[in-house]
């Protein structure tokens, strides 16, 4: 519905649709990437992954694989894994989210009630609780 000065739709249906195919295909392999990206984070914070591994040695133990029914049982995994997908979102745009106080991202200051879209380029740190 966006037009130019003259009141030409500045993209056109064909346009729109090549956009939207693009961006469902860059979310393809992403959730292979997801498992990188947790091991990763979690290599970077060795208490963190020590810690995870304890909980999996104490729920699982070390004689088995994780079974889905382990799951809810594996609270402190499940927030890493939950963390690192906030920091590295599967899809290539997330929903815009609203600032609940001023924040400082990078070298930006963003104030309370501000609406901000976040990508998968965060510059957020990942820190021990």
């Amino acid at each position: 519905m966006l037009k130019d000065t003259n009141g030409n739709p500045l993209l056109s249906v064909n346009e729109i649709k090549t956009q939207i195919l693009e961006v469902m295909l860059a979310t393809l392999d992403n959730p292979s990437n997801a498992v990188e990206w947790t091991i990763r984070e979690l290599l970077k914070q060795p208490k963190i992954m020590q810690r995870a591994i304890e909980e999996i040695d104490t729920i699982v133990g070390s004689n088995r694989l994780v079974q889905e029914s382990d799951l809810p049982q594996l609270n402190y995994v499940n927030t890493c894994i939950k963390e690192a997908f906030r920091l590295h979102p599967l899809a290539t745009f997330n929903i815009p989210h609203v600032s609940i106080g001023d924040a400082i991202m990078g070298e930006h200051f963003i104030p309370k009630g501000s609406v901000v879209l976040l990508t998968t380029k965060s510059s957020w740190t990942w820190q021990e609780p």
